[in-house]
């Protein structure tokens, strides 16, 4: 089991990134994390570790951010089960949800994909706001769609139209005038 060093220093930052024998995304990610901690921007991060791609700084630094000590040495000793994109879809997770499912990691090799599956499952849908669409879908004549995010307190509204005709009869109904355009 290889241990994540200990950086006291951006010198000491950049000299592990540049001669660390095992280099992973892990060791990656705590080496920003911890560059990001003196306050570096993500540009001065980039060209003092040489990294081309701006999301790549991003994605990094918000992983060693975000994971515990722990989940992080666990990803740096199981690279191969473990990756970053992985990483990303577990980041927003409560450490008590995170690590059980990286541990799951190493038993079963879950893709990506699945992983965003199932952690993207859609909520429940609230009972009052489906009533309320079909409420509306009713007063108006046509299908209605709402999308609300609780957590968020925003969400999305769908009207369907049949033809351009109609399409125009409903936007003029929500006060936009095609005519002026």
């Amino acid at each position: 089991m290889h241990k994540l060093p200990t950086i006291s220093s951006i010198d000491a930052a950049i000299f592990e990134y540049a001669h660390h024998s095992i280099q992973t995304d892990a060791l990656r990610a705590h080496v920003v994390a911890s560059l990001s901690k003196y306050k570096l921007p993500n540009r001065k991060i980039r060209s003092l570790l040489g990294i081309e791609k701006v999301y790549t700084v991003t994605h990094l630094k918000r992983a060693g951010l975000e994971l515990s000590t722990t989940e992080i040495t666990l990803w740096h000793n199981n690279p191969s089960r473990i990756s970053l994109g992985h990483i990303r879809a577990l980041a927003h997770l409560p450490t008590t949800e995170r690590e059980p499912i990286l541990r799951n990691l190493l038993i079963h090799h879950i893709p990506v994909h699945k992983i965003n599956r199932c952690l993207n499952k859609q909520p429940e849908e609230d009972p009052n706001v489906a009533q309320f669409a079909q409420i509306m879908s009713e007063q108006i004549g046509r299908p209605v769609r709402i999308e609300f995010n609780a957590r968020q307190q925003k969400g999305c509204l769908s009207l369907d139209f049949y033809n351009l005709d109609d399409l125009e009869t409903l936007t003029s109904a929500l006060g936009f005038k095609s005519e002026e355009f």
